[in-house]
């Protein structure tokens, strides 16, 4: 119930720390890379020890979704994505997506959303790191 109480004063924080929520040139890990049945890119990056930033991770989620967030596989994006490996250091931007908490956060449930939580954003570059 606690982390129930205190997840609206967590989302007007993300807000004002972030209101267009854009990020430029942050720095990550890359933790998931993967695709859909259809071949579009599944990327996830890990931006502190319990904090990733990734793309939905199925083709329903997206149709159902006002955000596209999969990587289309015709895209230079995929084509970046595509020569990285898991664990490795990468500066990338995008968009998060609009969600309850601000930022569209995607576990299922409220303890997983507040102590490690995995926010969903539209990458648009994606780079190893220096």
């Amino acid at each position: 119930m606690a982390q129930g109480a205190v997840r609206p004063q967590r989302a007007n924080a993300l807000c004002a720390l972030l209101p267009d929520r854009t990020a430029r040139d942050w720095v990550g890990t890359v933790e998931t890379l993967s695709s859909t049945n259809d071949g579009k890119g599944i990327f996830v990056v890990r931006i502190a020890p319990h904090i990733t930033l990734g793309t939905t991770n199925n083709g329903l989620s997206e149709a159902l979704s006002e955000d596209k967030t999969l990587i289309p596989t015709d895209s230079p994006l995929f084509a970046e994505v595509a020569r990285l490996h898991t664990e490795q250091k990468v500066v990338f931007s995008g968009r998060l997506s609009r969600g309850d908490d601000c930022f569209k956060e995607t576990s299922l449930t409220v303890t997983g959303d507040m102590t490690e939580p995995d926010f969903e954003m539209r990458f648009t570059s994606v780079q190893p790191a220096p």
